[in-house]
């Protein structure tokens, strides 16, 4: 009698066991947030599913966090790109304005050195701008199928007249 019940006892928790894993394949599958239930009321098992729950509720919330945190970077890296504009715009009609007065000679050497490395910023910060601007938007590629074979032969027809003069 013994034997029999802990046999049936041992094919609960197995049937149980298969719930959990089945519930867990689910969960991934789905890309579902529901928690494990457990029918079986056996201390270790229960304990078990709740551990998973936990871990589970952790990664998830750990995931929410870290895309917050990529929002809050890529929007961080928008406004600075944004910030860094405005006032070299202003240095950049201060320039112009001193490259209008009477400068000597020396002075306006300066004052291109000046505007060279202000040309300069400009480009770095155009390319961060350019930068922020690729990270914040979602911009998907066009992926469609070509025949390679037709574009080689029309890149080569483009370089026949090119070819004649040569030879």
């Amino acid at each position: 009698m013994i034997i029999v019940f802990l046999i049936i006892y041992i094919g609960f928790i197995l049937n149980q066991l298969n719930s959990i894993n089945k519930q867990l394949h689910k969960r991934l599958s789905e890309n579902t947030r529901q928690p494990l239930n457990v029918v079986l009321f056996n201390k270790t098992i229960i304990k078990l599913a709740s551990n998973i729950n936990h871990c589970l509720k952790l990664e998830e919330k750990r995931r929410l966090d870290s895309i917050n945190e990529q929002k809050q970077f890529k929007e961080l890296i928008s406004n600075i790109s944004h910030d860094l504009r405005t006032p070299l715009t202003s240095v950049k009609g201060y320039q112009q304005l001193l490259q209008k007065s009477d400068l000597d000679k020396e002075q306006l050497h300066n004052l291109q050195i000046a505007q060279k490395s202000t040309d300069e910023l400009g480009n770095l910060i155009e390319h961060f701008f350019e930068y922020s601007y690729l990270i914040t938007s979602n911009i998907k590629p066009n992926l469609e199928k070509i025949n390679i074979s037709n574009l080689i032969v029309e890149c080569v027809l483009s370089y026949i007249g090119v070819l004649e003069k040569k030879i």
